[in-house]
């Protein structure tokens, strides 16, 4: 049986830089105290490729969900750069957007993100996913790292991998990963593909039938913290993973906000 599963990562809802509806509602605790913000220009392009991404795509038989959905509440910048700092808040506007996407057994796999953004003890990224699968009634995998068999094709995902500024050296991180996976394999098994994220830039190692790495895209423009450090734009976008038993095919897309 052909599956289509999306990957999505690094979401940062609650971000000035980072996808939002056109216009969507912020109630703290009383509807005496609801009031609307509207998005801005960078929101506005990511929420309009975010459209399109699902009506692209379509329905999928799984979505991935590679960390940091939600952007926190940025305490060493003092909550610079958030159009609100309510986690609750952040938490809602990502369980609205992931809700969007038609997902044909409600499967969701997703992984704990940075600790900066998303916490750890009851971090947001689980109470997200928990979320989702208790409304649809549907399967559920979480963890710090995960490892998912989907037809023949055994998938280890997690959130972190290293950065450089060097888009020559990006590979490096990949390498890395699937070398520690070797040494584990006996505990793990043969691993097809591997899902990282943190990095908002897109990487790819694919030595098929063997295996492939993926650093996916993220929908996070260019903030203040990355400006202050490079001239370089994320990577935004997503992947579809097309699986027939034991043959694959990961698909990237990519834009720049």
């Amino acid at each position: 049986m052909v599956q289509k599963i999306l990957v999505i990562s690094d979401t940062h809802c609650g971000s000035q830089s980072a996808i939002m509806p056109y216009e969507y509602e912020v109630c703290n605790y009383s509807e005496d105290r609801c009031y609307k913000i509207t998005a801005n220009k960078t929101q506005e392009k990511l929420y309009s490729e975010w459209e399109k991404m699902i009506d692209t795509v379509g329905k999928v038989d799984g979505v991935f969900l590679l960390g940091d959905l939600i952007d926190g509440t940025n305490q060493k910048g003092v909550s610079m750069g958030l159009s609100n700092a309510d986690l609750n808040w952040q938490q809602e506007m990502a369980i609205d957007l992931i809700k969007m996407i038609p997902v044909k057994y409600g499967n969701y796999y997703a992984v704990q993100g940075s600790a900066y953004h998303t916490g750890n003890n009851g971090g947001q990224d689980y109470g997200i996913a928990k979320a989702l699968t208790r409304e649809a009634h549907s399967k559920f995998v979480f963890g710090d790292d995960i490892l998912v068999d989907i037809e023949d094709i055994k998938i280890h995902a997690r959130h972190v991998t290293s950065y450089t500024k060097n888009v020559n050296l990006r590979q490096n991180s990949l390498s890395r990963d699937v070398l520690e996976a070797l040494s584990e394999g006996k505990r793990t098994g043969k691993i097809d593909i591997f899902l990282r994220g943190h990095t908002h830039s897109y990487a790819a190692l694919d030595y098929k039938p063997y295996f492939s790495a993926h650093v996916c895209p993220c929908w996070k423009g260019r903030d203040s913290f990355i400006s202050q450090r490079s001239i370089l734009s994320p990577d935004c976008g997503y992947m579809v993973i097309d699986i027939d038993r034991s043959d694959y095919e990961v698909t990237p897309h990519i834009f720049k906000v």
